[in-house]
């Protein structure tokens, strides 16, 4: 899942300023901002690139998380993110004229 894309959760709770409450090998544990829990309740799998809150339920995939914060759907996600990242500049060369 989510294979092809130059960026990863962990990128995206750095965008989002999640605060991070703990932190292992495969995932994070973050207070939720949809929730406004503060205690860690939501669980990012930084493996399979998903997220849940184990408190009010909200869960999805990386692009679903900022989405969802953000009120964009999935594509405009994915444009915003690599644009804060800085990964949408394409080089695109001349055609070479003979």
């Amino acid at each position: 899942m989510y294979q092809d894309f130059p960026f990863n959760i962990r990128d995206i709770a750095g965008l989002l300023n999640l605060h991070v409450r703990h932190k292992n090998t495969v995932s994070l544990d973050v207070d939720c901002p949809f929730c406004g829990d503060r205690k860690g309740k939501m669980n990012l799998n930084l493996k399979k690139n998903v997220f849940k809150c184990n408190r009010c339920g909200e869960c999805g995939g990386m692009l679903a998380l900022y989405g969802k914060i953000y009120g964009v759907d999935n594509q405009t996600a994915c444009k915003e993110i690599k644009d804060a990242l800085g990964l949408s500049l394409i080089h695109i060369s001349e055609p070479t004229r003979h």
